[in-house]
């Protein structure tokens, strides 16, 4: 999986399956330093990211990024000092189109959408955040992690919500 990727930022992660109890084996990314970006995928426009992650080892913002040109511009939705935020770093500068408080604990299933200029953030099975930007252009997805510890990630599954324009 890791040729597939590639990585951004000054941080080191390093990877192992571990065993998750009654999630079976699961990769464990562990960061030295952050911030690292992990990015994979093709780009998209319109897109939905669902993914199954226990942060209780890692100390820091986890983000899941979309929409990505590089290090500093990208969308994002974030986990960390107890709230999810929702928005984008355009020149390493963040505009946020919402936060709200939120501690994770444990296991979580989480949800992202991004369509035109709407957004949406999910945990569990309910809506967080959720706000309007401009349309971002297409790009790839991944996992941005600044901090130190240990993400668990049992999934995560990226589906167009329509194909790219010809």
């Amino acid at each position: 999986w890791r040729t597939a990727m590639q990585f951004m930022g000054d941080g080191t992660v390093s990877s192992a399956m571990v065993d998750a109890g009654d999630h079976g084996d699961v990769l464990q990314l562990t960061v030295d330093a952050g911030p690292v970006m992990l990015i994979f995928d093709a780009p998209l426009d319109d897109l939905q990211i669902d993914a199954s992650i226990n942060l209780d080892q890692f100390d820091g913002v986890f983000m899941l990024v979309h929409h990505v040109v590089d290090a500093a511009n990208y969308q994002f939705t974030s986990i960390g000092n107890q709230e999810m935020r929702l928005g984008r770093s355009e020149n390493g500068d963040i505009y946020l189109l919402d936060a709200k408080k939120y501690t994770p604990s444990g296991w979580q299933t989480y949800r992202v959408v991004s369509d035109g200029t709407r957004a949406r953030a999910y945990a569990g099975e309910g809506l967080l955040t959720h706000g309007y930007g401009p349309t971002p252009g297409a790009g790839p997805v991944g996992i941005r992690l600044n901090g130190t510890g240990s993400v668990l990630l049992d999934f995560m599954k990226v589906i167009p919500l329509r194909p790219l324009p010809s």
